[in-house]
């Protein structure tokens, strides 16, 4: 007979905490970062509206899962806003057999970093990295690119299990802010090149995310 693991309060509280953590805040972090984006580019912004002005066309903010599938180009918005800020920097795996890198090997049992902030700005897979193109996510484009070079939900049999409620759920939530609000310039960032990042446990930019809507009635 198997032995069970016994349940204290301490691990309740330890998973409770990574719940929260991993669930909560990353995608209230990608929702800040998306919004100061849209803040800057407000031809991009008005493309998101009329989007979605397209799919809710009546004046109900009920956001339904019909409608969200709908919302191609709001999807490469986010994608592209984690393409420059990957609300978890980087990702740590071990090696189970030897790897070669270039002139380099990797022996068995090394762990290594994955920086997924310098790999989403690689110009080797990313031409002109510095520009935000929520267009690099069309289907035909996605193709051409190796399919390690965009992972921002980590990838494999380790990667993120809620990344899908996390799409929708900002994609829903961005949705009813833009329907009815229009997101202003930001009140720190003119530029994506002025947006100072702290990474740890999650990439945080360091002044915030302050920002300023307008009514759009």
């Amino acid at each position: 007979m198997k032995k069970r693991n016994k349940i204290t309060m301490d691990g309740v509280l330890e998973e409770g905490a990574l719940m929260f953590h991993a669930a909560s805040e990353t995608t209230a972090l990608a929702l800040c970062s998306a919004l100061v984006m849209l803040g800057m580019h407000h031809e991009i912004q008005e493309k998101v509206f009329e989007e979605i002005s397209s799919v809710l066309t009546d004046n109900t903010h009920n956001v339904t899962l019909q409608h969200i599938n709908q919302m191609k180009y709001l999807e490469r918005v986010i994608k592209e806003t984690l393409r420059f800020f990957p609300t978890i920097p980087f990702i740590l795996r071990q090696v189970n057999t030897e790897v070669k890198l270039g002139s380099y090997f990797v022996p068995a049992g090394c762990d290594i970093l994955i920086p997924l902030a310098q790999l989403h700005r690689w110009p080797d897979l990313w031409p002109n990295p510095s520009k935000f193109d929520p267009d690099r996510f069309l289907p035909e484009e996605i193709k051409n690119r190796p399919r390690g070079a965009y992972l921002p939900f980590s990838t494999g049999p380790r990667n993120c299990i809620g990344w899908k409620y996390a799409m929708l759920s900002m994609k829903v939530f961005l949705a009813v802010i833009l329907k009815r609000f229009k997101i202003a310039e930001s009140i720190d960032y003119k530029r994506i090149e002025d947006i100072d990042m702290d990474m740890y446990l999650m990439g945080v930019a360091k002044k915030g995310y302050r920002i300023r809507l307008e009514d759009r009635n």
